[in-house]
């Protein structure tokens, strides 16, 4: 009678050892958090009604990337100031591909800053 209480006390204090998973902490230990990423990156096209540069044009996008990795909306963070070069930012953007961010080893939504440059030829 006496074995039995003991084999279950050793069963609760270590159930993933009996169970040959992971305890929550070795899973902790190896899974971190991370943010989504771009796995392959479009780059923007040149806007062909846009006239000629004379300077640099940043843009800077927040793209939201479902837990699939799928775009779900993008939105504009820092603006050209010029509308057609915005939009071919954002198409580029929605055209890329991504992975999705990861909490507790799994894939969950979140978002990816993109940045899209246009100099002057």
């Amino acid at each position: 009678m006496l074995v039995l209480p003991v084999l279950i006390a050793g069963l609760i204090s270590s159930p993933s050892a009996f169970a040959g998973q992971p305890s929550s902490a070795e899973v902790a230990a190896t899974c971190s958090d991370t943010s989504a990423k771009i796995l392959n990156p479009v780059a923007p096209v040149y806007p062909k009604s846009a006239q000629p540069l004379a300077h640099n044009i940043h843009i800077v996008l927040t793209v939201r990337v479902s837990a699939t990795g799928k775009v779900t909306g993008t939105s504009v963070s820092k603006s050209s100031g010029r509308p057609e070069f915005d939009h071919a930012a954002i198409v580029a953007a929605s055209k890329s591909t991504y992975k999705a961010a990861t909490h507790n080893c799994r894939p969950v939504a979140g978002t990816y800053t993109y940045f899209a440059d246009f100099m002057p030829e």
